[in-house]
């Protein structure tokens, strides 16, 4: 039985990867684009959802910009109208009235204020800045809010947790054409596909995994090397464990070990099976639900850090890896990955089949990697903040408004927090405050 079922996970994964070759991806794309055509006959309100849908599926695919240009150029060029004749609605984006519980959760990890308006004789005379954070806030936020009201006083900056930016929920800011939206959009392919757009949606080329604590992940002296690989990935097929797994089989040495850890619980007792297939359950330690301090023990017991799944978005640990001083894997057909953070000092890009080779190589070389400094001078808070800073500073000189006040800096924690605590926090409203007095209904 045992046998069969580890039989029937390689299946699953094996369709699932399937799914992201360039061929498949683009048969896909052309059967929603055709969904589209039909839907947008009849009048369905659905169309514009299967016409977003076909570019996420021609984005999965990692050829596309060679293979398919013409096909993504063409279903960029549809997006763009359909934006321009018909703006998108809460239908387009699945948004429904949010619940007593949707709002708690707006409240505590929705979103952050970076800088209060600032008032004169209770008129605006300098926005303020709000940072939403993953597209299910987004989607919240649209139904919670009086829009027009708080974009009076506050200016927006999305920050997605999916590489995918032709969403509903982003695309929907496109009906205020005078407030200008910034959205994270670290990936190339999202990047210029916002800028194509021409609205009032700009992209920035920072993401999610640029915020994170360098007091919190950081080396630890003294700690011995106990495992040879680390992968910090929930317990879900779109992460690809099996990848790291069959790797570590055909190098058929039992010394190797792995650390395996997820911030949730559910999926294990797949991940467990698929450890048992391969013969490598005895190398293999799981964690789960631990607290950042405990993950960045991990990381600095751990000789490499890999991440081997298909599609990513701005990856928070890899981040974190590097802080600590742990060095980093990636595969070169990562849809979302940055080939600029993979140095000769933070790691390698590397083909899957090389994916044995390159953990023997970590195993013996990994005091030669050096990736920390790499991430200090780049994707600190800080520094990121800046680059937010004068992305925003230069937007309002372009709109003719003022710009006295900066802002201050926040980090990932996992959830939003402030960084560091100084005068540059004082008075920040609330989330809370701003969802409460921005209610639909309440506000004056």
């Amino acid at each position: 039985m045992d046998r069969i079922i580890f039989i029937y996970l390689i299946i699953k994964r094996a369709l699932y990867d399937y799914a992201f070759l360039p061929t498949v991806c683009r048969i896909r794309a052309l059967c929603y684009l055709l969904l589209f055509r039909v839907q947008q006959k009849l009048g369905m309100d659905r169309a514009v959802l299967s016409l977003l849908a076909s570019h996420q599926a021609i984005l999965n695919s990692t050829r596309f910009a060679a293979s398919n240009s013409r096909l993504v150029a063409g279903i960029e060029s549809k997006i763009a109208a359909v934006l321009k004749e018909k703006p998108f609605s809460c239908r387009h984006a699945g948004i429904a009235r949010p619940s007593r519980q949707d709002l708690r959760i707006l409240h505590t990890r929705g979103g952050i204020v970076l800088k209060n308006p600032v008032l004169i004789n209770g008129r605006v005379a300098e926005k303020g800045v709000l940072l939403l954070k993953h597209g299910r806030n987004f989607r919240l936020f649209i139904q919670a809010v009086d829009l027009p009201a708080l974009l009076q006083q506050f200016s927006l900056v999305l920050e997605p947790g999916w590489p995918h930016t032709a969403a509903c929920a982003i695309l929907f800011f496109a009906n205020y054409p005078d407030s200008t939206v910034l959205v994270m959009a670290p990936e190339r392919r999202n990047y210029a596909f916002l800028q194509k757009l021409e609205t009032n949606i700009c992209p920035l080329r920072i993401g999610s995994g640029d915020w994170v604590h360098p007091d919190v992940f950081k080396p630890i002296t003294g700690l011995e090397k106990k495992f040879d690989v680390i992968m910090v990935a929930r317990w879900r097929l779109v992460k690809r464990h099996h990848a790291l797994f069959r790797a570590i089989h055909r190098m058929g040495d039992a010394s190797c070990k792995l650390a395996l850890v997820s911030l949730v619980s559910s999926g294990r007792r797949e991940i467990e099976r698929l450890l048992e297939g391969y013969g490598i359950r005895d190398q293999a330690t799981l964690y789960e639900q631990i607290s950042q301090h405990r993950l960045n023990k991990i990381f600095n017991q751990s000789k490499v850090h890999i991440c081997v799944s298909r599609i990513e978005g701005s990856n928070k640990s890899i981040t974190e890896g590097f802080l600590a001083g742990t060095p980093c894997i990636v595969l070169d057909n990562m849809v979302g990955c940055r080939p600029s953070r993979f140095t000769a000092k933070t790691g390698m890009i590397i083909p899957e089949e090389r994916l044995p080779s390159a953990i023997g190589h970590f195993r013996k070389y990994w005091k030669n990697y050096s990736p920390r400094s790499w991430a200090l001078r780049h994707v600190d808070p800080a520094v990121t903040t800046a680059r937010l800073n004068d992305a925003m500073k230069k937007q309002a000189r372009r709109e003719n408004r003022p710009w006295t006040v900066d802002l201050a800096p926040k980090y990932n924690g996992p959830e939003l927090s402030r960084y560091p605590r100084s005068d540059a926090h004082k008075n920040l409203v609330t989330m809370k405050e701003v969802v409460e007095r921005y209610r639909r209904g309440n506000t004056g």
